[in-house]
C-alpha cells in the first residue's frame, strides 16, 4: 500500500467505525475495513466524509444507506458496547487481534500473530502472563501546550 496518509492526523474515524459495526458479523467486514484503510492511508481521503464512506461501501458491494446507518441510535449503541468490551479485554489501540485470549497489537505484530496461529510461536509463558496482569506503575501526563507569543 502506498503511504499517502489522511489529510489530517489524528482524524475522526467514528462514522467509519459505525459503518463497520453494521457488518461486523458479515463476510464483507474485512473487505470494507481494508477499503476504508486504503481510502485513508493510500489515497489520502477523509474518513469522516460521506463520499469516502459511500465509495468504500460501493467498492465492496454494500448497498445500505450509509448516511442513515451512521446516524442510527442502535448502531451508535452497538459501537459503544463493542468499545467497552474491547477496553475491558485490554485493547488499547488498533489494529488489535485476539487469538486464544491473547492480544496482538499493531501491524508490526501481525507476523507474530501468524506464527502463533501456525503453531510456530509458543503461547505466553506464565511469567509473561503474570507480568501483564500487574497494575500500572506509571502513566504519561499530557504537557500543557505552550502559548505562542
Amino acid at each position: 500500500m502506498p503511504l499517502v496518509g489522511p489529510p489530517a492526523h489524528p482524524f475522526r474515524s467514528l462514522d467509519a467505525l459505525r459503518l463497520l459495526t453494521v457488518v461486523q458479523n458479515d463476510p464483507i467486514a474485512l473487505p470494507l475495513a481494508r477499503q476504508l484503510a486504503w481510502a485513508a492511508w493510500a489515497e489520502g481521503e477523509k474518513l469522516a466524509a460521506a463520499s469516502t464512506l459511500r465509495a468504500a461501501a460501493d467498492h465492496v458491494g454494500f448497498a445500505g444507506n450509509t448516511a442513515e446507518i451512521i446516524a442510527d441510535p442502535a448502531i451508535k449503541l452497538a459501537l459503544r458496547t463493542n468499545t467497552d468490551t474491547a477496553l475491558a479485554a485490554g485493547v488499547f489501540g488498533g489494529p488489535t487481534f485476539e487469538f486464544e485470549a491473547e492480544l496482538f497489537w499493531g501491524h508490526d505484530r501481525m507476523s507474530h500473530l501468524a506464527a502463533r496461529i501456525a503453531g510456530d510461536l509458543a503461547s505466553p509463558s506464565n511469567a509473561a502472563t503474570t507480568m501483564a496482569a500487574k497494575p500500572r506503575g506509571a502513566d504519561r501526563t499530557q504537557r500543557p501546550t505552550p502559548k505562542s507569543a
